[in-house]
Order: structure tokens, then C-alpha cells, then sequence
């Protein structure tokens, strides 16, 4: 309970921030265009910035429709502000630099300036919306002397189901990963967005019960799934429709095991993870971590698979560059020792409806001996 009170401090904290953000680039754009002046512009705008926070709290007895577009709007206002606070670093530096080296000046360009980047903007999010429904298929083949047969896996990671991901997306996802016709499918946490009521109420969840494979579905938590105060529920409802959660658990399909480990956010302990290593070095050793956080010791405890998610990969340009330097690997597959590693871009968004330099994706994992 305090992990998640302190998770949904940070989140608010967060929102706060991106607020402020949203509000600033009110006054950088009042001075070129006039008629923000006015104050039914500076009421929207002000309405707008805030809708990011309030469409959290709209209550499930709304209609979906209602709930889902402004959902939508919010999430464009935040892509639109944050490329606008990038605009404005941008201008200054630019000014700075002119002035530095060649005493010009360019305020009267400012207009032309912003108008060309807006644009810019626009393109961006059009491309990346569509960029955001349409999701690769990842190929990797991975080869260890540990296994007797072959077998393939389907990860996938970061549903966020919500108010923005609903059902119709839960069934694309479903028919997707059942045209792969995988042994066994593993999802690598943040199933929901941040309130289980929401998908609840609205069935969002319930084609997970759909998956087809041999060995059937395995998933871990991740940080989005302890926002809601009704984790427990969540559980229940998914291992309802044999979606198995495995929380600081290992199971056995075949000669494999397959370890699941509790979010980082809710247990930062390693003990799980040590414990869960018994019989590695005699056995193929696949470990599912929401959070890439834990690869180096895993590696270290014999482990021969860690697959990991929650980056997405920044899911906009240019946080794919920022994440490169906050984990060991954070998108793609990188080699630990003995140990390969995996870390998805994830297959649903968060807060903004689009993708920008990454992209939503399945991943198709290929065992074979060797």
C-alpha cells in the first residue's frame, strides 16, 4: 500500500510538472499571435492544460465516447505543449547563438520561426499516430544447449488498457499474437493503464481470455498495474480467463522455467530473484521483469533469457535518446554474459495517442537447441 501511494505521489507530482509546461508556452505565443490575448483564448487554454489531470478522474459512469475523446485531446495538447516548451529552448538558443557570433538579430523572424515548426509539429503527429496503430512483428532466434526442442514464445508488454486503449484494440492484439500460433504467450506487465474500474467496466480486458497456445499465458505486473487500488481484482478477473500472474513465481513448461518477478516499483528486493535461480545451471532459465533494472544480476545468477519492458522506447522523439542513458539496455536485444536480453518497445502508448522514433511491437522468440 505504500508503494503504491508513493507511485501515485510521483505521478501526480509529474502531472503537476507537465502542467506548468503546458501553460508556459502560452506567453511565448501571445507575443506573435495577438489574439491568445484575449481571455476566452487564455480560459481554453488554461481548460486545455488542466485536461490532462482531469480526464484521470472521470468517473466509469460516463460515456465511453465523451471520456475517450477528451482523453484524446488531452493527450495531443500534452505532445503539442511539450513540443512547444522544445520550441522554445530552441528559439532562445538560436537567439543566443546569433547574437554571440554575429551580433544579429532575428526577432523579426519569430513568427515565420514558429509557424514552420508548428507545422513540423502537425506532421509529426500524424505520422505518429498512425505510426501508433500499426503495429511490427519482431523476430529473434535464441540458441542454447540447455534446450532439447524447440519453442516459440510471444512477448508482448505494455497493453495499457484504459480509457484510450479499449476493447477493440484488446481484440486486434488477441487476433495478432494467435496468427503467430505461439507455444506460449508472456506478458511483460502494465496490462492496464492506471484504474482497473475503467477496464472493468467497460470488458477492455476480456479478450485476453481468447489467447491461444500450447503451454497458455503467463504475465507479470508492472508499475501501471498497482495505480489502481484494485490490483487484486485485476489478478482475479485475469486469471478468470487463465492468464496466469506470476508474482515472484516460477513455473515449468516442458524442460523450460519461466520466473516472473513483482514489479520494481512495488518490490525493489532481490531475494526473489536469487531464489528463483535454484537449478539454473541445470535448466533453461527464462525470467520476466517489467522493468530493466535487474538484467546484470540476473546474468550473474545463471539466468538465460531476461525479458523486460516499460520504456517503450521513449515512444516519442526525442526520449528515445533520453532512455538510451537511464538503463544497462533499453530497447531491443543485448547479450549480458551468458545471458541474452530483451527489452520491448512495448505495444500500447501512454498519454499521448501517438509514436515517434519508436515503434509498438509483438515479439516472436525462436528456442532451439543448439
Amino acid at each position: 500500500m505504500a508503494e503504491r501511494g508513493k507511485g501515485m505521489t510521483l505521478f501526480l507530482v509529474l502531472a503537476l510538472i507537465l502542467t506548468f509546461c503546458t501553460i508556459l508556452p502560452y506567453f511565448f505565443y501571445r507575443r506573435v499571435f495577438p489574439s491568445l490575448r484575449s481571455y476566452p483564448c487564455l480560459v481554453l487554454w488554461i481548460i486545455l492544460s488542466c485536461s490532462f489531470l482531469v480526464t484521470r478522474s472521470f468517473p466509469v459512469t460516463w460515456p465511453l465516447s465523451f471520456v475517450r475523446a477528451w482523453t484524446m485531446v488531452s493527450g495531443y495538447w500534452l505532445i503539442f505543449s511539450f513540443y512547444s516548451f522544445l520550441i522554445i529552448i530552441l528559439w532562445f538558443l538560436l537567439v543566443l547563438f546569433l547574437r554571440f557570433f554575429t551580433r544579429g538579430d532575428i526577432s523579426r523572424y519569430r513568427k515565420n520561426f514558429i509557424l514552420v515548426m508548428l507545422m513540423g509539429v502537425l506532421i509529426a503527429c500524424v505520422y505518429g499516430t498512425n505510426n501508433a496503430h500499426n503495429p511490427r512483428v519482431i523476430h529473434e532466434t535464441i540458441v542454447s544447449n540447455k534446450l532439447s526442442s524447440p519453442m516459440t514464445i510471444l512477448y508482448v508488454s505494455d497493453l495499457h488498457l484504459g480509457r484510450l486503449l479499449g476493447k477493440e484494440y484488446c481484440e486486434d492484439l488477441v487476433e495478432r499474437i494467435n496468427k503467430e500460433h505461439p507455444d506460449v504467450v508472456i506478458i511483460g506487465g502494465d496490462i492496464i493503464d492506471d484504474q482497473w474500474d475503467y477496464v472493468a467496466a467497460t470488458g477492455s480486458y476480456k479478450p485476453l481470455g481468447k489467447l491461444h497456445s500450447k503451454y497458455g499465458t503467463y504475465a507479470v505486473l508492472g508499475n501501471h498495474d498497482y495505480f489502481t487500488p484494485n490490483t487484486k481484482l485485476e489478478i482475479t478477473a485475469l486469471e478468470a480467463l487463465n492468464v496466469n500472474i506470476l508474482r515472484n513465481q516460477a513455473v515449468h513448461i516442458g524442460k523450460i522455467k519461466l520466473a516472473g518477478l513483482d514489479d520494481y516499483s512495488h518490490n525493489k528486493s532481490d531475494s526473489s530473484l536469487k531464489l528463483l535461480s535454484k537449478g539454473n545451471a541445470n535448466e533453461f532459465a527464462i525470467v520476466v521483469d517489467h522493468q530493466p533494472r535487474r538484467m546484470e544480476k540476473a546474468a550473474a545468477l545463471g539466468y538465460d533469457l531476461y525479458l523486460s519492458g516499460h520504456t517503450h522506447e521513449g515512444q516519442v522523439f526525442p526520449n528515445n535518446l533520453i532512455v538510451k542513458y537511464m538503463y544497462a539496455l533499453s530497447y531491443g536485444r543485448g547479450q549480458f554474459g551468458n545471458m541474452v536480453a530483451y527489452v520491448t518497445s512495448g505495444y500500447g502508448l501512454w498519454g499521448v495517442p501517438m509514436r515517434l522514433g519508436s515503434n509498438p511491437e509483438l515479439v516472436v522468440l525462436e528456442l532451439k537447441a543448439k
